[in-house]
């Protein structure tokens, strides 16, 4: 059963439908997640990190695994300049497998910070309406 029907139902601002849907994901494992959660759940933990600290907060945070794998989720949830720019944050670590930047690095970080601060793709509405274009993939654990 999906959870996310009611709170499409009930609410039309995309930003409460993306807050009250991450919140009913709590703390689940991002491996027992639907492709489409994990899409959500990846895109809204890149947004936590980069709002509070830019992408160097996000890498150290994250390390690489999920980075790499969010730029396709953003991808998919129709948000190609935020994809753009964290391939781009990524292409500045190379073939990095841990993040362990110089000062180089991080300054040009900061730099993608700021273009990412100014980008206009404000991520609720698209990830709203990817919700409720997927909603049926919203679904408790075990239950899909």
């Amino acid at each position: 059963m999906s959870y996310a029907k009611p709170i499409l139902e009930r609410e039309d601002d995309p930003f409460e439908i993306c807050f009250q849907v991450v919140n009913m994901m709590g703390g689940v494992d991002l491996d027992a997640m639907t492709p489409p959660e994990r899409n959500v759940a990846l895109a809204n933990r890149m947004w936590g990190q980069i709002n509070n600290g830019g992408f160097d907060q996000y890498f150290f945070n994250d390390d690489l695994e999920y980075p790499k794998e969010c730029a396709k989720a953003l991808d998919a949830i129709g948000l190609p300049k935020s994809a753009e720019l964290l391939r781009k944050a990524l292409g500045l670590l190379g073939d990095a497998t841990d993040y362990d930047p110089g000062e180089e690095v991080r300054d040009a970080l900061s730099e993608l910070d700021d273009r990412y601060y100014e980008i206009e793709d404000e991520p609720f509405p698209q990830t709203a309406g990817y919700i409720r274009a997927n909603a049926d993939a919203f679904g408790w654990q075990g239950d899909n």
